[in-house]
């Protein structure tokens, strides 16, 4: 009987040891599947925090135009355009998307304003 026990003991202790038992697996035969996170555009960061997401989304017209139809129609734009841009979501508009009114935003940051706009012009359909 003793000797079963024995005999149970070592198969089991085997058997662990080849499938690794409880051990962590080393840093060096550890396979890492998460990749590093892509870095995230500033103005992301900013638009999730900003009342823009009211208005505006990724890739359909809601009050306001897309993201989207943005970088499209301001596919071109330069520094001063950016710098208009930054403006009339400042101090607010109408008439450049049709009736409705943007709204102003004068308590948001004008930096903070325009790497929004510029993350808005970067994305792409």
């Amino acid at each position: 009987m003793i000797r079963i026990i024995a005999l149970t003991i070592i198969t089991l202790t085997i058997s662990l040891a080849s499938c690794g038992g409880d051990k962590a697996p080393s840093a060096t035969t550890a396979k890492t599947t998460k990749k590093a996170p892509k870095p995230r555009h500033p103005g992301l960061v900013l638009l999730a925090k900003a009342p823009c997401k009211t208005c505006h989304n990724r890739k359909v017209k809601a009050i306001g135009p897309s993201y989207i139809a943005l970088a499209q129609r301001y596919a071109d734009a330069d520094d001063d355009m950016i710098k208009t841009l930054v403006g009339k979501v400042k101090n607010g508009g109408k008439g450049n998307w049709g009736e409705v009114m943007m709204n102003p935003h004068p308590d948001i940051p004008e930096a903070d304003i325009e790497q929004m706009v510029r993350y808005m012009l970067s994305v792409k359909p």
